[in-house]
């Protein structure tokens, strides 16, 4: 994820300096002006194309210093603030990693991640001081205008750096909260505390997190820690069952068969019995086996039913062996 942040942190960037640019440049032809601001607000892709195709349409300023002076310029103007967010990065890492070490600065509190993003923020800044000055000492014959677009551009990308460091760290930080919630409702869980896990669940979806939708839809079908319903029930392993899900593929099927949450339909448990089944879930080909067996929700085949029975007590479903050995004992092979 860190990986979206540096590459949206870098879009940013070169979309800054392309507006920053179009703004203040002198273009030979001021409708360009217009069709570059118009591009960069409605089109902001278009700020890749900007630094090959829309500085050509600028006036060139500093004529008397030569072209290679011109071309040394434009290459300081362009790739600078990249440079200073890759390396004020790499060096406020180094920093943090020391200050956590030195003071016991933590990501996972409130007060590390403060001291990660304002000494990231110094760090970069202070390096992009630091390369002004050498930029300066280099292109100083170019006069103050392209030095001044060089600051602005290099504060703009130590702006962008501030606020990518921010987001990685509050995401990382939530991602580790949100972690920490399941576990410890799946203990709960784990320990037969469903009131509290429910409770932990619950919320977690609300918010959005749904990784444990299925076991929403256990505790309202069994009524544990929270009141029996079975709409609800149904409503949590539909939800889970698009993505796919064999549990709560085969438990749309019990309630299907059952008739709990929605009138009684064998054709609908049928269907999703059949889906947990082919993906080798041994208790939905164990319900399977049960339907080919009694006739409910497909026509009755016993060859069938030893079928499925035994493809489920290969999978290890004791309940299988107990189907086959009473349809031996019936006298049926």
């Amino acid at each position: 994820m860190s990986g979206y942040f540096i590459l949206g942190g870098l879009f940013i960037i070169v979309w800054l300096y392309s507006l920053f640019s179009v703004i203040t440049g002198e273009f030979k032809n001021s409708n360009n002006k217009l069709v570059w601001i118009a591009l960069l607000i409605f089109l902001p892709i278009s700020a890749f194309l900007y630094p090959f195709m829309g500085t050509k349409q600028l006036v060139q300023q500093d004529k008397h210093n030569g072209n290679s002076e011109r071309t040394l310029s434009g290459l300081f103007e362009t790739f600078f603030p990249f440079l200073s967010f890759i390396a004020g990065g790499f060096l406020s890492l180094k920093l943090y990693k020391y200050l956590k070490v030195t003071y016991g600065l933590s990501s996972e509190d409130h007060y590390g991640i403060w001291g990660l993003i304002i000494m990231s923020s110094i760090t970069t800044f202070i390096f992009t001081l630091i390369i002004i000055f050498l930029s300066a000492a280099i292109v100083g014959v170019l006069g103050g205008k392209n030095i001044k677009r060089i600051f602005i551009v290099s504060i703009l990308a130590t702006v962008a750096y501030f606020f990518i460091h921010t987001g990685i760290n509050l995401y990382n930080k939530q991602s580790v909260k949100i972690e920490e919630s399941f576990a410890q409702a799946d203990k709960f869980y784990m320990d037969k505390k469903y009131e509290d896990a429910f409770a932990i669940y619950l919320k977690l979806a609300q918010e959005g997190h749904l990784g444990k939708k299925c076991r929403i839809g256990n505790l309202y079908l069994h009524g544990e820690g929270t009141m029996q319903n079975y709409i609800e029930a149904m409503k949590w392993y539909k939800s889970c069952a698009k993505e796919n899900n064999m549990y709560a593929e085969n438990n749309l099927g019990y309630m299907y068969i059952n008739g709990y949450g929605a009138k009684e339909n064998a054709q609908e448990a049928f269907k999703y019995f059949t889906k947990a089944a082919d993906k080798n879930y041994s208790d939905a080909q164990l319900n399977l086996g049960y339907m080919y067996q009694n006739g409910e929700g497909v026509i009755e085949d016993i060859p069938k039913a030893i079928e499925f029975f035994k493809l489920s007590a290969k999978n290890g479903n004791k309940n299988a062996e107990k189907a086959l050995q009473e349809l031996t004992n019936e006298g049926i092979k």
